[in-house]
Parts: C-alpha cells; structure tokens; sequence
C-alpha cells in the first residue's frame, strides 16, 4: 500500500469520515426531535467533530479538475427550514466573529440553522466523494474538507457552538415560536424577534444613509 492510499485509509480519516457520518445522518432526520434534543445533541458533537478534523494528517490537492459537488441549493434550504422550525427564536444570534465586522463594534444577524447546514453541506460533499472515488479523488476529498474547514466551516461550527451554550441556559424558549405551528418557517411570525428587530434598524439606517 503506497503512502496516498496510508494516508486515505489512515485511522485518523476513518474516525473524522465517521463522526461526519453522524453528524449528516442526525442533521438528516432533525425533524423526529425536539429543538432542545438537536441543540443538546450538537453540544457534544461539535467539539467531537472540531477535533478529528483537526487530528487529521495534512493532505494536498493532487488534481487539477475541481471537486464535483453533491449538496444542491434546494437540499441546504431542506435541511435549513427543518431545523429552524424546531429552534423557534432560539435560532437567531448576533455574530461578532464575521469576517466583515473583524474591524468594526457592529455585530451581524446570524442563526444557528444556517451554521449547521453550511457543515452539513460540506461534510455531506466530502462523505459522498470519499465514498464514490479512487485514492486520487479520496484524497482529494479530505484535502477539499480540510481547506474548507480552514477558510469556512471551521468558523461556522465554533461560532454554532457558541450560540447553542448560550440558546441552552434557557431551553424552556426553544421552540417557543412553533409550539402551534409545525409547518412552514415561512408561518412563523419572527417579527417580535431580537435578531429581526436588529435587521430592520439595519435597513432603516442604510435607507436613511447612516
């Protein structure tokens, strides 16, 4: 077995594929548990997942043609509205960790459904690319998830974690926004929310041009 084929089969890659493995197959199916359930669940997950990636060995590209990607837009919306349903308000957060606020005192509308399907969707390309392809594309898969991690998701997931130690001190408000409603997120009536109050000052500024 050459040292490609070593490091695509390694114990370290088995552990980080079958973590993402159950990360996927949890996000897949949020819609059997309670918004508490998902939230406690992600709780110990998270940091599992944040340390297998990290205990990974260093991989490099060895293709030129980009990675084929799997997740559509219709599939991250699916899995998006699932879990958002099930949070109600304790979804929303206010993110101080945006690249575009790096330099600023302002914070930025963020939510803890869109942090876990970003995750999802890239543990999700990365599962069915190591699954379908040849060490090449393997190898290629981990080193497409790991420089992702780096530059995206990595972030998502800490800052995710942030938000759902913060959402859980009070779990008797999770879900309180769909306690009659279990339909569409689009039903929900978010207007009383923090984070959309915060989104229409923002408006009302920009249009005022403060």
């Amino acid at each position: 077995m050459d040292n490609l084929e070593q490091k695509v089969y390694s114990k370290e890659v088995i552990e980080f594929t079958a973590v993402a493995n159950e990360y996927c197959a949890f996000v897949e199916s949020s819609e059997k548990y309670n918004g508490v359930q998902i939230l406690r669940f992600m709780q110990k997950l998270l940091p599992l997942l944040y340390s297998k990636v990290l205990s990974l060995p260093e991989f490099q590209s060895v293709i030129e043609e980009q990675q084929e990607k799997f997740v559509r837009e219709d599939d991250w919306h699916s899995i998006k509205d699932a879990i958002v349903v099930k949070l109600g308000e304790a979804d929303d957060y206010l993110d101080v960790f945006d690249d575009s606020i790096s330099f600023s005192e302002e914070s930025l509308p963020a939510s803890i459904s869109e942090n876990l399907a970003d995750i999802y969707q890239d543990l999700k390309d990365y599962l069915i690319a190591y699954s379908i392809g040849t060490v090449e594309l393997m190898n290629e898969a981990i080193w497409n998830c790991q420089d992702s991690f780096n530059l995206y998701w990595g972030q998502k997931l800490v800052n995710a974690l942030r938000a759902i130690h913060s959402a859980l001190k009070f779990p008797e408000k999770i879900g309180q926004a769909d306690i009659k409603k279990q339909g569409s997120v689009d039903e929900i009536d978010t207007s009383d929310w923090i984070i959309s109050q915060r989104q229409a000052q923002i408006r009302k500024d920009m249009d005022e041009g403060i």
